[in-house]
């Protein structure tokens, strides 16, 4: 080798010796992690996308390389999965495979072997170059088997490439699907190494025969994954999209697989009968099929169960309504839930029916849903169908009605994870601030679905407010059954009687029960009639004409036929444009005691279910980038409250703030009071409450976290909390109409204050007497702050109202209102006036109470005031006294009773109404004081109250009163809050009214032949005509009779005599004056 063709090796610039390079090693033991879960009970459908479906840590399946997946979809009949635990037995082998030394072979002979794991070493893979660096290497080897002689298949030929310095294992598992004995054969494909510095040796290490479980587990659905270890820290976490358990749906149903996937689409008519199983996301198929399925399920038999009503309740769930993108649709109510926790059955149940606004109950030995859907109304409630002829109504406060609600769903593009869809009353956010309530709608996966179940919650607040509660016989409450919507005709709430029953029909014209109060409507009025006809079912037609029957009925003429002639006695309602019935969904039926059950019902308005299903207004919510801090918050609102806790009056604060939720799972709220420490509190929604608060500057600092920790801006703001708030507002628009004899209706406009509205009030007060004050008049009523009207006692005089937050602080200045009741059908027989009655005015009996004349006040004084508490007697010194007529401290309660007892000589019905004003005083100065107050009560009985031993009930407070009785009594109550205060009454009495009624027989009566006066007739009722204690005296109001004769002949007259509050005589004569014997019939009418 001449010197120019020399090789150095090695070598480095300048002849520098080169440092070799070993690599890292890049092979290392496979281990698989091999995990079987119950994904639902069975049958499902699939997998939604195969691997793609199955997320590991959120990831799809199919992102993975040696990831693979078996799926059982819960069929009785399904194959068991080969991969789980099962026995297993190792054998060593421990030779190297080599070309020269051609394959190994072991046998099998245990015939119950379900698979052979056969584990590969390799000692090292490697090699050295000339350089010196040491690299990876690869090696090539194929397993075959063979069953019972029958030649060798190869199974598996495998590479593997890298560099280990260390000893690797891997493990390849075969199934065995041939006879016994069975035959392994690993063989060596790559050629033998003879280097040292080229290592990749193989060996058989060992072989592990399995013998499998074999468990199906039947009707169980099921995945087993078998996952690369090196994938994974941990076992992941594991979610799986896939359209679920298949239930029976009708006939002629159709599920859609392509646009909307898992609705519903009816064809033809329902026979009643169910097709195969298939799957669906319809709630109300998978109610049916829970209630029925006796594995998973109620295991209710089908007869218990009507299959019309689920039919009607998809259809409703299955119409398309706006999903508020793009014009989009999308069904109005779907289910996609998971089921895997234990809880009561009515209390699933309820659950899965209040995703569909439904009501479910059991009636009869049956399951029965209802659901709140637009309904027309199925039967006439009145006065006439309802025990005592009494409906009892109560409204929610504004207390309890939100004006925000968020709506927690989950989100197929967030992977499942809970999304929040905020819902506001814009317009009542504005008035009473955000009231927020925080709802979970189960199984909704879409952002509309759950916008709309938000403003069904407010639609329903705002709107159904009111709810009746009323008693019926059985025979009326065996039909009325919950999720009815029933009319409600009750004269108190119209101003008139607009229902009852009917006397008789046909199927155009309907004769009513009395004409009596059914006021005033004509065809202009656009008149309706709703009957219930036998089959229990309500009808409405229009009114084409009216006409009279007699003096007493009223006949109607419909436009078109009912579909059969209502009964007689049937029950039925009039509605015109001016004067409407109310409609109710009854929610609840009870059956207080033996044949009486009581019926509760809410407020239903048709016109809220359009609301709900407008478009939403805001943007659906997109996938948030998968990376990144969250975006800071802006516009934090404080609205400061008041609150009470035990007998202690609280300051809070509700927080609000814009966020657009991108990357959020959750804020971080830190606030304080001045300089105080921070305190921090976690919100998973744009808002929170915070209590326990005092006056000072709030200041907040707000972060929005993601679920990877992420974290915004913080962003503050402050707020100024006062100690000494403003009075609350005047009232306003305050207004009193009548609605019958005793009651009239205050109404007014809600409060602009927060501290009125909750836990506040409207104080309501009225004196008789116009040139009163709020300070100086009688307390009526006290009404939530929350609310805008309250029935109150209908008295001439003049009403003042005042709103009070939870302070007790109240308006500066009173809404009043004067008003003149206004009584028809009742006569004025007592009039009581204890301040002007001569020649003593006051002479009634007085306990801690006196009279008093004080002409030196710049208000004089005359009337009843309060004692003190301090005699004359017991003055050490006159001289001392800085007042002569009020000496030491006020009491707090004395009484004054009226000097006479009303007796009107029989029990009647009388209408009272108290007379009263009074002025609260400062009995040192005069000055005048609101601390004081003053109620009339009366006490009756049925005995003569002048007996002795009449027994009289207990004294109960009136302002206008109905009561029956014979005896009267009455009395005023004085009261005062501060020792100094009093209270002088200066006007007091009580007027009495008594209505009219009516005997009558319309049997014929014999006259006979008696000489004159002839026949006594008895009234079934006596009459009032007067007594000693009333206006005119007895026998001042005497009835009138009308007698029709009714087989009379010429010359015939008769005679009516001797009337009195009990009979009545009558003489028929002929024209010659002898008596004679006719038939005839009578109607009296007086007062009583």
């Amino acid at each position: 080798m001449t010197e120019h063709n020399k090789i150095i090796r090695g070598a480095k610039k300048g002849g520098e010796p080169r440092t070799p390079i070993e690599h890292p090693d890049s092979l290392q033991s496979t281990q698989f992690a091999r995990v079987m879960d119950v994904i639902s009970e069975g049958e499902i459908d699939q997998i939604e996308g195969g691997a793609a479906g199955i997320l590991l840590d959120g990831t799809p399946l199919s992102n993975f390389s040696n990831a693979e997946f078996v799926i059982r979809t819960g069929t009785q009949t399904q194959t068991y999965i080969s991969g789980g635990d099962g026995i297993e037995a190792t054998t060593s082998v421990g030779l190297p495979v080599t070309v020269a030394g051609g394959p190994l072979t072991r046998t099998i002979t245990a015939n119950t072997t379900d698979r052979v794991r056969v584990t590969i070493e390799i000692p090292t893979l490697q090699i050295i170059t000339d350089e010196g660096d040491i690299v990876g290497h690869s090696v090539r080897f194929s397993i075959a088997v063979q069953y019972n002689g029958g030649g060798f298949n190869t199974v598996r030929t495998q590479t593997i490439k890298g560099k280990t310095s260390n000893a690797y294992t891997k493990s390849i598992t075969i199934g065995i699907s041939g006879s016994f004995p069975v035959d392994i054969r690993v063989t060596r494909i790559s050629a033998d190494e003879t280097s040292a510095k080229r290592q990749n040796t193989i060996k058989w290490a060992s072989f592990t025969t399995i013998i499998d479980e074999k468990l199906r587990y039947p009707n169980t659905a099921l995945t087993f994954l078998e996952l690369d270890a090196r994938n994974f820290s941990n076992i992941p976490a594991r979610k799986y999209l896939i359209r679920g358990i298949k239930v029976q749906i009708p006939h002629n149903a159709t599920v859609d697989t392509t646009t909307y996937i898992g609705r519903i689409t009816y064809s033809g008519l329902f026979n009643g009968t169910l097709g195969a199983a298939t799957w669906t996301n319809d709630p109300a198929w998978i109610l049916y099929d829970l209630l029925r399925n006796d594995r998973y399920g109620c295991g209710i038999d089908a007869s218990h169960l009507d299959v019309f009503d689920f039919y009607a309740i998809s259809q409703y769930c299955n119409e398309l309504v706006s999903n508020g993108v793009d014009e989009g649709a999308e069904p109005r109510f779907a289910l996609n839930i998971v089921l895997n926790t234990r809880k009561e059955v009515f209390t699933v149940i309820k659950e899965l029916v209040n995703i569909f606004r439904g009501l479910a109950f059991f009636s009869s030995g049956s399951f029965v849903i209802k659901q709140d859907k637009p309904t027309d109304s199925t039967y006439v409630i009145n006065p006439s169908n309802v025990v005592d002829g009494f409906f009892e109504y109560n409204g929610t406060s504004h207390k309890s009605r939100h004006t925000c609600v968020t709506v927690a769903y989950q989100s197929y593009d967030m992977l499942g994870e809970v999304q929040f869809e905020r819902v506001e009353d814009a317009d009542a956010v504005r008035v009473y601030g955000s009231i927020t309530k925080e709802v979970k709608s189960l199984g909704c996966y879409s952002q509309s679905q759950a916008h709309r179940l938000g403003r069904w919650i407010l639609e329903t607040e705002r709107y159904l407010t009111q709810t009746v509660s009323f008693s019926v016989s059985v025979d009326s409450g065996l039909i009325l059954i919950p999720g009815m919507v029933v009319t409600i005709a009750d004269p108190l709430k119209m101003t008139a009687r607009r229902g009852g029953r009917v006397r008789t029909a046909t199927t155009t014209f309907v004769t009513l029960d009395s004409k009596e109060d059914i006021g005033t409507f004509t065809t202009e009025n656009s008149p309706k009639i709703m009957v219930v006809l036998p089959t229990g079912i309500a009808e409405e037609r229009t009114i084409s004409s009216i006409g009279t029957a007699d003096n007493t009925t009223f006949t109607v003429t419909v436009s078109s036929a009912f579909s059969q002639a209502p009964a007689a006695g049937s029950f039925y309602a009039i509605e015109t444009s001016t004067i409407k019935p109310e409609k109710y969904r009854i929610i609840k039926v009870t059956e207080e005691e033996e044949k009486v059950h009581t019926i509760t019902a809410v407020q239903y308005d048709p016109e809220i279910y359009a609301r709900i299903d407008t478009p939403i207004i805001a943007p659906p919510v997109l996938p948030p980038p998968v990376g990144g801090a969250p975006n800071a918050v802006t516009d934090i609102s404080f609205s400061t409250f008041y609150y009470t806790s035990g007998s202690s009056i609280l300051i809070g604060c509700d927080v609000s703030w814009v966020h657009d939720g991108l990357r959020t799972v959750q804020y971080f709220i830190d606030y304080r009071i001045d300089n105080d420490n921070f305190t921090e509190v976690i919100s998973t929604s744009p808002n929170i409450e915070l209590k326990g608060l005092r006056a000072g500057t709030l200041e907040v600092s707000i972060t929005a976290f993601s679920f990877l920790g992420g974290r915004s801006v913080a962003y503050s703001e402050t707020h100024t909390i006062t100690s000494n708030p403003s009075p609350p507002g005047n009232v306003s628009n305050f207004t009193v109409t009548q609605l019958n004899t005793t009651q009239a209706e205050a109404k007014w406009a809600i409060s602009s204050s927060k501290d009125v509205i909750v836990g506040g009030y409207v104080v309501i007060k009225h004196s008789t007497n116009t040139n009163d004050t709020f300070d100086t008049a009688a307390s009526l009523h006290l009404a939530p702050g929350s609310t805008t009207s309250a029935i109150v006692p209908a008295i001439t005089g003049k009403y003042y109202a005042k709103f009070e937050n939870i302070l007790g602080i109240r308006s500066a200045q009173a809404a009043s209102v004067e008003f003149t009741q206004s009584i028809s059908n009742r006569t004025l027989i007592y009039d009581q006036k204890e301040d002007t009655d001569i020649p003593t005015t006051f002479a009634g009996t007085y306990t801690n109470t006196e009279k008093y004349i004080e002409p030196n006040y710049s208000s004089p004084l005359n009337g009843i005031v309060l004692k003190t508490d301090t005699l004359w007697d017991s003055v050490a010194s006159v001289d001392a006294l800085s007042n002569w007529d009020f000496v030491g401290n006020v009491l707090s309660t004395g009484e004054y009773i009226f000097n006479s007892t009303l007796d009107l000589e029989g029990t009647h019905e009388l209408l009272l109404e108290r007379r009263l004003a009074f002025t609260g005083f400062n009995v040192d100065t005069g000055a005048a004081v609101s601390d004081v107050d003053a109620e009339v009560y009366v006490r009756t009985t049925t005995d003569d109250p002048d007996s002795g031993s009449a027994s009289f009930s207990s004294w109960q407070p009136f302002q206008n009163i109905i009561v029956k009785a014979r005896g009267f009594q009455f009395k005023v109550v004085l009261t005062s809050l501060t020792e100094k205060s009093n209270i002088c009454i200066t006007q007091l009495g009580v007027r009495g009214l008594i209505g009219t009624i009516s005997n009558f027989s319309f049997t014929p009566i014999d006259s006979g032949t008696a000489a004159f006066p002839g026949k006594t007739v008895t009234f079934t009722n006596n009459f009032f005509t007067g007594a000693t204690d009333t206006i005119n005296g007895t026998n001042a109001y005497k009835p009138a009779v009308q007698v029709t004769l009714q087989n009379n002949q010429s010359g015939d007259h008769f005679t009516i005599s001797d009337i009195q509050k009990s009979s009545f005589k009558i003489f028929v004569k002929q024209s010659n004056g002898n008596a004679v014997n006719r038939q005839f019939t009578y109607q009296a009418l007086g007062l009583g």
